[in-house]
């Protein structure tokens, strides 16, 4: 990240559209994009370097972003008003956008027949929490919203998924 630059994600996240970042009151850091060699990258590296707790999963990331960030902009918290300016070049957005779900409501990545006014559409990304939800089938085929999402934002995927439909899920 601090020699080429790039947007990492929560590795359960699945990307829809080019994403901004998203918060609930803490800057999670689930998705971000910096330039090569951005000072927050540098000074994440030393926080982990000198602070790392590899069982305390918030200390190591959430917290550590939420620190970093707010001490890089010298700001406190502020009330969620959107698009959050924390400084110059740091945009944060509402977690509809990253997180149109929370946590207990997995399941609904695998309902059918959901609306068309569903948050799920407004969604640049999907965080379908994969270990709660890892050995739920994905229908190809159907009208299961997770497979809707994969048959439009992921085609060649889908397209493979279609074509060996031996099995009925992916």
């Amino acid at each position: 990240m601090n020699k080429r630059g790039r947007q990492p994600f929560d590795s359960t996240i699945d990307d829809v559209r080019r994403l901004p970042q998203e918060d609930d009151g803490v800057l999670t850091g689930s998705a971000f994009h910096f330039e090569k060699g951005h000072p927050i990258i540098r000074k994440m590296m030393t926080y982990l370097a000198s602070s790392y707790h590899p069982k305390e999963w918030a200390y190591s990331g959430p917290a550590m972003i939420q620190s970093v960030v707010l001490k890089y902009c010298r700001k406190k918290l502020p009330e969620p008003t959107y698009p959050l300016f924390l400084c110059p070049e740091i945009k944060v957005l509402p977690k509809k956008y990253l997180y149109p779900y929370k946590f207990a409501d997995w399941k609904r990545f695998f309902l059918t027949n959901v609306s068309s006014s569903d948050p799920i559409f407004e969604s640049y990304a999907v965080h379908p929490y994969n270990k709660l939800s890892k050995k739920e089938p994905i229908l190809v085929g159907s009208d299961q919203l997770y497979s809707q999402i994969a048959r439009v934002h992921c085609p060649l995927t889908y397209a493979h998924a279609v074509a060996d439909l031996e099995v009925d899920f992916f």
